[in-house]
């Protein structure tokens, strides 16, 4: 996991001092998701890659338009990505999505 290292300062009695622990970040990687289809976009709803017995949450990111696109945080280390139309329809699936690197999801 790649980890950001960062020292806080902190004022003690007036005094300024430098915490000598340093915390550590874990990046957040994030999906950009792009519409290619003719269909707007409801919803995109995730679930991890390890729960696929539970239902799929929603992002509530709101409608994504044809040709827009949106960026989305990979919390998990594996998720399922789904996409719905207005009508409930699945309108396109991507499975297994791990969050080491950058995901690009163009839906046609």
């Amino acid at each position: 996991m790649n980890l950001k290292k960062i020292s806080f300062i902190s004022i003690i009695f007036g005094v300024l001092t430098a915490c000598a622990t340093p915390v550590e970040i874990p990046n957040v990687i994030n999906a950009t998701i792009s519409n290619h289809s003719n269909t707007t976009i409801e919803n995109i709803y995730f679930q991890q890659c390890s729960d696929t017995e539970n239902m799929w949450q929603s992002f509530s990111n709101g409608p994504i338009n044809a040709q827009e696109q949106i960026e989305i945080p990979l919390m998990y280390s594996c998720i399922n990505l789904k996409a719905v139309d207005k009508n409930g329809k699945t309108v396109a699936k991507q499975w297994n999505i791990k969050n080491q690197y950058p995901f690009s999801w163009k839906i046609r």
